[in-house]
């Protein structure tokens, strides 16, 4: 049996429709979907599905209306967090085409916020999309215009425990001419940059 701390539901319902009850189990680590039939007082376990992002709750019923049950799960969706140190703004254009910068949100649910990341007490920029999309995603570092050519910045991209640093004290005057790329898949963002500054 599965460690009870990795469980995010279980189901008791008709998962193999045998005419009997099995216990349907999934789990936030590792998106594992296991049935257990109980049979000669043991249990058996069935995987049903393995996948690399975490599910977060099931549903057994006839839901196609056919006379079968079926297995429905649902997973969790983790926000792309893009956070630049000061002085800089940022663009972010994603997959479709759309922008989103400190002027205009072209991309639904998407928050651009200016907060104070690091603690030095300047506002640092942070773009939270809430539904990432497959593709890639274009970022533009903007110099603010009290920015200094010997100011430094940094930017992060995160999803989830995965975070990707672009640049890390990188001084204004070798922001590169070409935005920063972040490829985005099902299960993890990577970085695509091609002109990359010296950090």
């Amino acid at each position: 049996m599965i460690h009870r701390s990795y469980i995010s539901d279980v189901l008791v319902g008709d998962c193999d429709n045998d005419g009997s009850n099995e216990l349907l189990v999934i789990t936030r680590y590792s998106g594992f979907v296991l049935f257990y039939d109980h049979f000669d007082n043991g249990w058996i376990e069935t995987k049903l599905v393995e996948r690399t992002e975490s599910f977060t709750s099931a549903a057994i019923g006839d839901v196609k209306n056919i006379g079968q049950n079926l297995v429905v799960v649902s997973k969790k969706i983790e926000p792309l967090t893009m956070s630049a140190t000061c002085p800089v703004d940022l663009k972010v254009i994603d997959p479709e085409g759309l922008t989103i910068n400190k002027q205009s949100r072209e991309i639904t649910g998407v928050k651009y916020i200016e907060t104070d990341l690091n603690g030095d007490d300047e506002l640092d920029d942070q773009v939270i999309i809430p539904d990432r999309k497959i593709g890639d995603y274009y970022i533009t570092v903007i110099p603010e215009p009290e920015a200094e050519p010997t100011d430094t910045y940094s930017l992060e991209v995160s999803v989830g425990d995965i975070t990707l640093v672009l640049a890390e004290d990188v001084p204004i005057n070798s922001i590169p001419d070409q935005p920063y790329c972040i490829e985005s898949t099902e299960n993890c963002i990577s970085d695509v940059t091609l002109d990359k500054p010296n950090t």
